[in-house]
């Protein structure tokens, strides 16, 4: 709306200078009353450029509290360089702080020797009752002077008109009654945050913020609350096996094989080996006095016991399996853990295989430090072994090729693997060997490799396969309802307190998650 005019200009303070500096007050040494180069009368004010404020002029403490304020003043230059000219500055504190408002500089507003008339409209200024105007000469030499005369200052606005008042906040922005700018606050949803800052307009963003508990309406997910992504209610979609089918239409949601067996996300595995040497090799031998089961808590990736290999004795510094039945298969991998000790650069260890029951071997894979690990650094190593014919004589073989015994490699949790189809993150035809993170706790996980035992358990559950440290375990009943949550630290999980029977276990870390099932006795 346009407010009605109101009188476009009212004189507050007019001074010609004839008998005194009237409103105004003496800057200093460089300022005086003059009866030279007068506008109108005998005598104006010569400021001279000078030091400091001593070439200025300033009005004492004026009220002009909702004052739409218009300077208007003629002026006389002579002497000025290009770039020197007049300062026009203000103060809303007592003249505590002043800020430069305008300036007229010679070669862009004046030449000298000519006489000019100026007006300046200061209305998005926020006057008070403690502000001051101030007039001051910038210039070079005491021969840089100017004479101003018939300094007007007065309250002039023109009300209704388009302005700007700076606040993001506001839209139709105009001149007010009282000369100020301002517009109309805008608050579509009122919220108390403003549309310009807004981050949900149309939605309450402290509900937002704080991800107020909603209903999207959607019966496979769980958890809806305002989400800030989206400004809109939503949950998690909840299909633990990933088969398509969420829990709530899912007979069976932690298997994917349930109800479509020729799922992609249907890949059943069978584990043909998991050896983690705390009570003894196991399926795995020394390969001889360089190659052996040892004590050593501090190098194996879960429990006190794994194997260490060391120097380049030959199959002497191995540990090798017995023999395997993988004639017919597929999709055969082996995982472990490992750490590497006083290993020097470009000395390695291999993984080898077998498909004639040790009589041959051939390197499949190989490590070497400095290229794919560091030294003191538990790591896991992840290997598709593809183009090998399996038969029912194959064996595997992990061997040190280093220069003394104190190059050492400790292995723990080995895992021999077979499956329908690699894990669905590996690339067709593009597996490609796990990526070394040379962190003190660096490895690349595989949920798929993830061991609970015992099962059934009685006290106590261990999970093997992935260091442990800020993983989420949910244990859910079989009817879906959430028993029990907990952030482990370490490999082991108190489970004597439940109830006997079935029961589901989810366990989450760095946004890779699965599900295992186990029972309690």
């Amino acid at each position: 709306m346009i407010l009605a005019p109101v009188d476009p200009c009212t004189t507050l303070y007019s001074d010609g200078f004839e008998s005194s500096f009237g409103n105004w007050i003496d800057g200093g040494s460089n300022c005086a009353r003059s009866n030279s180069f007068p506008n109108t009368g005998s005598w104006s004010v010569e400021l001279r450029a000078g030091i400091g404020l001593t070439s200025s002029m300033y009005t004492p403490a004026l009220n002009l509290t909702g004052v739409g304020v218009t300077l208007s003043f003629s002026y006389y230059p002579q002497g000025y360089e290009t770039g020197e000219g007049i300062m026009l500055e203000y103060a809303t504190d007592a003249g505590g702080t002043f800020s430069g408002y305008t300036a007229w500089v010679r070669g862009t507003h004046f030449d000298n020797n000519i006489r000019y008339n100026v007006s300046v409209t200061m209305n998005n200024v926020t006057w008070t009752s403690t502000s001051r105007l101030r007039l001051r000469n910038i210039a070079s030499a005491t021969d840089d002077r100017v004479y101003i005369d018939d300094v007007v200052i007065s309250n002039c606005c023109q009300v209704g008109a388009s302005c700007n008042d700076n606040n993001q906040c506001t839209t139709g922005d105009i001149i007010q009654a009282n000369c100020q700018c301002a517009g109309t606050y805008q608050d579509s949803d009122s919220d108390g945050t403003c549309d310009a800052f807004d981050i949900c307009p149309g939605v309450d963003d402290y509900q937002v913020q704080s991800q107020a508990p909603c209903d999207d309406g959607d019966p496979c997910t769980v958890g809806d609350h305002l989400m800030v992504e989206t400004c809109a209610c939503g949950g998690q979609f909840v299909d633990w096996d990933h088969d398509g089918y969420c829990a709530t239409e899912d007979p069976n949601d932690v298997d994917a094989c349930i109800p479509d067996p020729q799922n992609p996300a249907c890949n059943p595995c069978t584990t043909h080996d998991y050896a983690h040497f705390e009570s003894n090799f196991g399926n795995w031998n020394s390969g001889g006095s360089d190659g052996s089961r040892v004590y050593a808590s501090q190098y194996a990736s879960a429990g006190n016991y794994c194997v260490r290999i060391r120097d380049n004795s030959g199959a002497s510094s191995s540990v090798y399996s017995d023999n395997f039945n993988l004639a017919g298969l597929n999709n055969v991998s082996v995982s472990f853990f490992f750490k590497a000790v006083s290993m020097e650069v470009n000395e390695d260890f291999f993984l080898e295989v077998s498909t004639n029951g040790g009589s041959s071997y051939t390197i499949f894979e190989s490590w070497s430090r400095g290229t794919d690990f560091q030294n003191n650094s538990l790591q896991y190593a992840w290997v598709a072994l593809t183009g090998i014919t399996w038969t029912n004589q194959s064996r595997f073989r992990i061997r040190c090729d280093a220069s003394a015994d104190d190059d050492q490699v400790y292995i723990d949790e080995i895992t021999i693997k077979s499956c329908l189809n690699y894990p669905a993150f590996q690339a067709d035809g593009e597996i490609s060997k796990p990526e070394i993170n040379n962190n003190s706790q660096g490895f690349n996980m595989y949920f798929e490799d993830v061991i609970i035992s015992p099962n059934p358990v009685a006290t106590e559950l261990r999970f093997s396969g992935m260091i442990m440290d800020e993983t989420s375990i949910d244990i859910f009943n079989t009817s879906g309802r959430l028993i029990r949550n907990v952030v482990l630290n370490k490999n082991t999980l108190d489970v004597s307190q439940l109830p006997p029977g079935l029961y589901f276990v989810r366990i989450e870390k760095e946004s890779q998650w699965i599900v295992k099932r186990f029972v309690k006795e």
